[in-house]
């Protein structure tokens, strides 16, 4: 009614039915909300803004909802510092539970505020709101302090510092809750926000797989080659005491490849690029990886020179050691590139400029190839294919131009080796391995189930320990071998592995049918939440796992098989030590084993 604010209508007499005062308080759980005062406060703070509190029920559950007018120029356009500041007015349970920032508040003919549109506003933007909540809720699950103030509609997922674990939780979540596909590919695009994965739901039917984007990487190459201003002016000139650069130095292979080249007698210093914040922290770092290694010496201290720096920057970062390290252990190309390409690229073109020989063994990763497939055919296998794959050979493919380089100008440089090895195990003296690596996830799962995929049994697994390619990889860099490109297929056949996991922990491990043992090995992924070591691989090893069924050529060296029996023994003896693996007993976790993590 206009004159007394109250509520009411006509009936079909013409008569006045009145129903309540109109009031802006609501009652919550059984307490009361006033909205006037709430709106009071918001508007307070925005500087000359506009807001709108209403209360929304979901399912019986009501709950606070401000929509805000986005401000200018100033702070108050983001709703974290806005709930940061209620919190110094209002009791916890007024202050809105859901923020919506709009661009400009919707009007009535009078020019107030139109709740009623404010309140048809499309479900997908409340999507956007509970991907926020999942968010917050999978970052939380991971760490102790607080992630509340993610609790919004858009920001990218980047800034919430999510991982490769995140992303495949988060990837699970929405397919749990609202069943969707959403791949993991699709949620690693840089730029990935809330709202842009709510309209990946919008726009993805129930059961169907989103395609992520395909890269034509030959064409990337052409891009990247503009970074490789090579130079052949100067005849290079051989200096007996080598010093070595080692840009994983703190990496699982780069420690032991570190502790390789201190024992060589030829080698006078190593130069090591740390992601550290100064140069005691580095050192620190260094000799706290190496003593988990049991392998450390003071002595050593004076044979390495520390460079702070980072792969992931232009010219390794040399000329700003003020940067944080950010983590990225894998990604998209986009995110990937600069650390597993352009670094690469810029390496050489470093090399190939200098005065002096200076021999280059690039350690590669990724895909891995049995078969005699040419670069055509391995790039159009990579183009859907993940991030990290497709840098890896992006970064062999440069390695590639290199030497075509030199060989074209007939240049005295020697020519640059790329190896290839497959999954890396611990050593066969100490066994100290990562508990991330594919290989001992896949171990979890098979023991947990107690079953292996018949399929899988025969396929053969490139494996070895890490002191093995390490030590590979040093001899090849000082004594140049017969080819510029290595696999290392060395390795064991699925079934060796499944004997070995049998032995150490008294788990029986049976056969069966491929695609029961997928799924009963799905389910059991799906009903750990977020707690299961598999999840961040399972999408892939779906995608996947027929790679795996394969054997290699005959061409491997099986001169090395007791070697890698004996580093599988002791690594799987170590993941049990520290609780990542179980035994018939269950898990146990010994006090005094120390454990590795990749270096941040």
């Amino acid at each position: 009614m206009y004159k007394t604010g109250d509520l009411a209508r006509h009936d079909q007499n013409g008569d006045i039915i009145f129903f309540w005062r109109k009031s802006e308080f609501v009652k919550i759980r059984g307490l009361r909300v006033e909205l006037g005062e709430i709106e009071t406060r918001i508007n307070s703070l925005l500087n000359g803004g506009r807001s709108a509190v209403l209360v929304r029920d979901k399912d019986g559950d009501p709950e606070v909802v401000a929509f805000v007018e986005k401000g200018h120029g100033h702070e108050m356009s983001s709703t974290n510092w806005i709930r940061r500041r209620l919190r110094n007015f209002l009791p916890s349970y007024m202050v809105p539970s859901i923020f919506i920032p709009i661009d400009t508040m919707p009007l009535t003919s009078s020019k107030k505020i139109d709740r009623q549109s404010l309140r048809e506003i499309p479900a997908d933007r409340i999507i956007a709101i509970e991907i926020s909540h999942l968010v917050v809720d999978i970052l939380e699950a991971k760490r102790t302090s607080s992630m509340e103030f993610l609790r919004e509609p858009d920001f990218p997922l980047v800034n919430a510092g999510f991982n490769s674990v995140h992303i495949s939780f988060l990837a699970a979540s929405i397919r749990k809750k609202y069943g969707k596909n959403i791949t993991i590919t699709d949620l690693h695009r840089p730029g990935t926000t809330v709202c842009g994965i709510e309209e990946m739901i919008a726009g993805t039917k129930a059961g169907e797989v989103t395609k992520g984007s395909s890269r034509n990487l030959l064409e990337d190459l052409g891009a990247i080659k503009k970074r490789l201003p090579f130079s052949t002016e100067t005849p290079p000139f051989q200096f007996a005491s080598k010093t070595i650069l080692l840009t994983s130095i703190t990496g699982f292979l780069g420690r032991q490849m570190l502790r390789f080249l201190l024992q060589h007698p030829s080698v006078n210093r190593i130069i090591g690029l740390v992601r550290a914040k100064d140069l005691d922290q580095a050192r620190e770092k260094i000799k706290q990886q190496a003593l988990i290694g049991q392998w450390w010496r003071d002595e050593y201290q004076s044979r390495i020179e520390i460079w702070l720096g980072d792969l992931s920057k232009p010219r390794l970062d040399r000329w700003d050691h003020s940067q944080r390290s950010q983590g990225k252990l894998v990604g998209s190309y986009d995110t990937l590139e600069a650390t597993n390409a352009n670094s690469t690229a810029d390496i050489l073109s470093a090399i190939a400029n200098m005065k002096v020989q200076c021999p280059l063994n690039y350690v590669s990763g990724g895909y891995l190839s049995f078969t005699n497939e040419t670069q055509h055919q391995i790039a159009r296998n990579l183009a859907r294919a993940s991030g990290y794959d497709q840098t890896k050979f992006m970064s062999e493919l440069i390695v590639g131009e290199y030497n075509s380089y030199l060989q074209n100008h007939a240049s005295r440089f020697p020519r640059a080796i790329t190896t290839k090895p497959g999954f890396i195990v611990g050593t066969k003296d100490e066994g100290v391995v990562y508990t991330d690596d594919f290989l001992w996830r896949l171990a979890f799962s098979i023991l947990k189930l107690g079953a292996i995929s018949q399929d899988l049994v025969e396929s053969h697994i490139p494996v070895a320990g890490v002191d093995h390619v390490a030590s590979n990889t040093i001899e090849n860099l000082f004594t140049a071998p017969g080819s510029t490109r290595i696999q290392l297929l060395d390795g064991v056949s699925m079934a060796t592995f499944c004997d070995i996991l049998h032995s150490q922990t008294g788990i029986p491990i049976k056969t069966m049918h491929h695609g029961p043992w997928m799924k009963i090995l799905q389910t059991d992924v799906e009903q750990a939440e977020y707690d299961h070591s598999f999840l961040p691989l399972m999408e892939w090893f779906r995608a996947n796992a027929h790679d795996l069924m394969g054997n290699p050529s005959n061409d491997y060296n099986q001169h090395f098989d007791e070697d890698i029996k004996a580093a599988l023994v002791k690594s799987t003896g170590y993941m049990m030590n520290i609780g990542f693996l179980p035994s018939v007993c269950g898990w146990t976790q010994k006090k005094d084993v120390a454990l590795f993590s990749r270096p941040g």
